[in-house]
Order: C-alpha cells, then structure tokens, then sequence
C-alpha cells in the first residue's frame, strides 16, 4: 500500500512539474511546427508524462523535451475513444466555418462574374433560340455536367447565348467547338455535340471556326476562373448543373 502511495504521489508531483512547463512546450512546439496553429496544451489525464495538444480538429501528444510526437486516438479497455469524444465538437466547429467561408467565396465570385458579365460582348457568342428568358453559357464540349445541363434546358422558354471553352480537354473539346461553328446550322450540331453523337467521328474544320473559337475564349477570359456550365440566366448566376436551371427558363 506504501509502495502505491508513493507511485501515485511521484505521478501527481510529475504532473505538477508538467503543467508548468506548458508554456516553455507550447513555444517549442510552435517554433518546430510553424504551420501549425496550436490551440491549447494540457497534461494528458491518460498519459500524466506526456502533454496533449490540440491544434483545430486535431490531437497529439508530446513529452518535456518535444523531441517526439504521438499521434492517434486513446480507448480505454471498454473500447471507448476517448479522444474522439474530445475532438467532435471541434470537427464540427472546424466544418462549419468550412462551409462558411467557401459560402462567402462563392458569394464573392458570384459578385465578380456579374459585374465581368456586364463586359461580355454577346455578339460573339452562339445564339440559339428566341425566348423571354436570356441564358448565357459557358459550356465546354466533353465536360460531363455541360451535356447534363442541356437536358436541363429542354424545352425553356428562351433565347441562349453559347461560348464554347476549350480550356478543359483541348485536344477533343477544340475540335467539337470548331465543327460546330462551321457547320450550316450551328445550334443543331451543337445539340448534336452535346448529345454525344459526334463522339469518335470525322468533324469539320474552317478558319472561320477557328476564330470564333477564339474570340468566345477571349470573352470568357474576363470573368476570370470558373468552372463548367455557368450560367447567367437573366443575369442570375448558376455555376454546375443545377437542377434549379429548369425552373429559371420556363
């Protein structure tokens, strides 16, 4: 019993001297880890000769010196991760201003594509259709989620302005582009395009083509980065295959 008593009084007395070294650990830590941000250190309560630290959804442990790092989750002998209790509402934390930051961003890129959309000289692009709705697309001829948003379209109410990019797969979405805007009748080899049905087959070339190609790049050289689609429909901004597309052309 003696024996025991004096195990448990050298762990409390270590871990006394532990905790007042946090802040000489903690400055160490900071100096090796210099992309990292730590949040807090404490004496581990499983291990009372290491020290834990948490840096945004992350645990880790340490010993006196920082010479070593431990890094995985502790159970307990039931199983239990005790870690994983601790760093929960952290990840969710963490997850959350995430998705509040990549909200913000895609609210400001939003922003700067309308205001570039009001420089984006539509003559240049191909207009297919005559409706109340004004549509313009940047589409791209292989992009999966371009061919998807057409059946979107299928049937709205609206006059649509196309420009072709090429900046995704050249070697085959040039081409396609090309071939359409050679073609006698360009909004129907566009549907055929983008329907898949001059997938592997002999296209087309002109110089005309290859112009109008280039000029539609230039044009959407002034938003600046941006996925494919994106739409303006009556200047309101889509980016993806939305399934609210539908809705907005009727």
């Amino acid at each position: 019993m003696k024996m025991k008593k004096t195990v448990l009084a050298s762990i409390v007395l270590a871990s006394a001297l532990l905790g007042d070294n946090i802040g000489a650990v903690k400055e160490k830590l900071q100096q090796k880890l210099v992309n990292t941000k730590i949040d807090h250190i404490e004496v581990s309560a499983q291990f009372p000769s290491l020290y834990e630290i948490h840096a945004g959804p992350n645990v880790f442990f340490t010993n006196d010196e920082v010479s070593h790092l431990m890094i995985g989750h502790v159970f307990d002998m039931n199983g239990t991760d005790l870690t994983q209790a601790k760093i929960a509402p952290k990840i969710q934390e963490f997850q959350k201003r995430a998705m509040e930051e990549q909200a913000k961003e895609e609210a400001r890129a939003k922003a700067k594509w309308v205001e570039a959309k009001k420089t984006i000289d539509l003559t240049k692009a191909l207009k297919i259709g005559k409706g109340k709705h004004e549509v313009v697309v940047f589409s791209n001829t292989e992009c999966h989620w371009c061919r998807k948003s057409e059946e979107l379209l299928k049937g709205g109410d609206m006059t649509k302005y196309v420009f072709l990019t090429t900046n995704m797969a050249p070697q085959m979405s040039r081409p396609k582009s090309v071939h359409i805007l050679c073609a006698k009748d360009p909004a129907k080899e566009y549907d055929k395009v983008m329907r898949g049905e001059l997938d592997g087959k002999a296209l087309v070339s002109c110089e005309k083509g290859e112009r109008r190609v280039d000029g539609m790049m230039k044009e959407a050289a002034k938003l600046g980065g941006f996925g494919t689609p994106l739409f303006f429909i009556d200047n309101q901004v889509v980016n993806g295959a939305n399934p609210i597309i539908k809705d907005l052309v009727k």
